[in-house]
């Protein structure tokens, strides 16, 4: 997928409430309206998130791709349920063997927002959304499939990390990561995160999980998006 844009589509009850969050993160919006439905959109220039309070309930990884139709038939060769829909212009849904959505949309990239690729938020370095898989080697099948290829794989544990043209994903074998795991989830890197992990306390923020170093320091923590994903801040 080489001529696509990317972003995490999170749909949502109440906009305000998870801008509140975002902003507390350190997100900025780039464009937010009302029709068909509110909502809006907020990037830390690493990735841009798509807030929506459309109903549907689903997060979804979301490609903003010219050829659809295409895309689709290589899907469907491949052994996936694909659906398709013209709502006025093509858009599919297609959900990974762990059930993780993904949308095609059938609108010219040019048109979305891409972010500079230079962090704004408090979370600060990018690292990957998060996966866990029941079936890893049909997992990879699945991503692989979609343009996805392995560029990580651990020597003893079972999980890998992939890329495409415009994002990172990992993917844990289920039970092996040893904290609350949502699919997806978004993964922060960074030396410093404990000061990261203070600061953001000291906004206000709530951890839903905080992980303590041997010196009993909050180095690693993982807050929620309201109706979204878990955002993980490790250290690394």
């Amino acid at each position: 997928m080489a001529d696509m844009a990317f972003q995490l589509s999170v749909s949502v009850r109440d906009v305000g409430i998870a801008l509140a969050f975002y902003r507390l993160l350190g997100f900025r919006v780039v464009s937010e309206g009302t029709q068909p439905f509110r909502w809006a959109h907020v990037t830390d220039e690493q990735i841009l998130i798509s807030l929506a309070e459309d109903g549907s309930g689903v997060t979804a990884l979301t490609y903003f791709v010219a050829d659809v139709e295409t895309r689709t038939l290589l899907l469907t060769r491949a052994g996936y349920d694909v659906q398709l829909r013209n709502d006025g212009f093509l858009h599919a849904l297609v959900r990974d063997p762990n059930g993780v959505a993904v949308w095609l949309i059938g609108t010219d990239p040019a048109h979305v927002y891409r972010p500079t690729g230079l962090p704004v938020s408090r979370c600060g370095r990018f690292g990957e959304f998060s996966l866990e898989a029941d079936d890893l080697a049909a997992t990879i099948a699945f991503w692989e499939t979609l343009g996805f290829v392995v560029t990580y794989q651990h020597e003893i544990a079972p999980w890998v990390t992939m890329k495409d043209a415009r994002t990172t994903i990992g993917i844990y074998q289920r039970g092996i990561c040893p904290h609350a795991f949502r699919n997806p989830s978004v993964a922060y890197f960074e030396p410093d995160m404990a000061d990261r992990i203070a600061v953001l306390k000291q906004s206000g923020l709530v951890f839903v999980e905080e992980m303590l170093a041997p010196d009993d320091t909050v180095r690693e923590a993982i807050a929620e998006a309201p109706d979204g994903p878990l955002f993980f801040l490790f250290s690394g």
